[in-house]
């Protein structure tokens, strides 16, 4: 049977101490300090505890020693921590010049701070993230969220009007992104649900010209659809009005579209639930009549850049 080094450890500093204790009594008996054999008795405990203490307070200092080590540790590896970490720092610098309460530097950090906890309180509560331009500006960090995704499916509605911009700067990169993670297969499967506006045909060059993309481009499919329907399909779906348009990048995220123009607005949602619904409603639309797609001897194969220089 074997020991471990940390038993021997701990057995050895009991007898140290017990060592020591018999050392100070014959020290005492050495300079002619006459003691009874119970005070000698006392001492000795005494002696003996004065180490034991000594020896806790050791342990304890290295223990704070290594919490201070494993914060610091966290600090490193946690880059949320450590922005918290230097907020706390430069906000007590600024503080120590505030005039008083009604500080003008003081209001404005503490409003902006105040905004951003509520961001997060209803991130963490909800699941959800209302943002602006986020869903363009950062698609590289969206679809990094196929990777390990079961489904690796993309679906999203795209609803298209006579005379509107087809694709400003906004969406080409994104629209450059999708192609490129098909491509690279980061995405399974493209799907998308082109809607078409009351004043717009099927047969319309436009149409035809995004329809040949989708047709002949590896990875991605399409169905097309009048609004009108569309719109009907929503509502017997019970949909939330407010959103124009929306994306659903796996079982992970769906993207809420708000408002388009200078500022593109929206809705981040991880709940399981609005996922799960939106992807439903998507499906059944899919599948449903009024979804189709043209004939493919009536498209032909066309390029993102083509794409980007439609006109109407």
């Amino acid at each position: 049977m074997t020991s471990s080094p940390g038993l021997r450890k701990d057995v050895s500093l009991i007898l140290l101490d017990i060592a020591l204790a018999v050392l100070a009594v014959l020290l005492l008996n050495h300079y002619n300090i006459q003691l009874s054999k119970s005070d000698d008795l006392i001492v000795g405990m005494l002696v003996c505890g004065l180490f034991i203490l000594l020896e806790i307070f050791w342990l304890v200092s290295r223990m704070d020693e290594g919490e201070r080590a494993a914060e610091q540790l966290w600090l490193i590896e946690h880059p949320f921590e450590q922005t918290l970490h230097n907020i706390r720092v430069h906000y007590k610098t600024m503080a120590e010049r505030f005039y008083g309460d009604h500080d003008l530097f003081k209001d404005y950090f503490d409003r902006r701070l105040a905004e951003t906890e509520e961001v997060i309180q209803a991130a963490a509560i909800h699941h959800e993230l209302e943002v602006k331009d986020y869903h363009f500006r950062n698609t590289d960090l969206v679809l990094d969220a196929f990777r390990g995704d079961d489904t690796q499916l993309l679906r999203y509605v795209w609803i298209i009007g006579p005379g509107e911009d087809l694709f400003d700067e906004k969406w080409q990169h994104y629209c450059s992104q999708i192609e490129e993670a098909a491509k690279s297969g980061e995405i399974k499967e493209v799907r998308a649900l082109l809607v078409l506006k009351t004043t717009l045909t099927k047969e319309h060059p436009i149409v035809k010209t995004l329809a040949g993309y989708y047709e002949f481009s590896n990875g991605f499919a399409y169905r097309l659809i009048d609004e009108t329907r569309y719109q009907l399909q929503k509502i017997d779906n019970r949909l939330e009005a407010e959103y124009i348009d929306f994306g659903i990048y796996g079982q992970r995220y769906i993207y809420l579209t708000k408002s388009y123009g200078s500022v593109i607005a929206g809705k981040w949602c991880k709940d399981a639930e609005d996922i799960k619904r939106y992807t439903d409603f998507f499906d059944i639309v899919w599948n449903s009549r009024s979804a189709s797609k043209l004939a493919r001897n009536s498209v032909s194969p066309a390029t993102l850049l083509e794409l980007f220089n439609l006109k109407w």
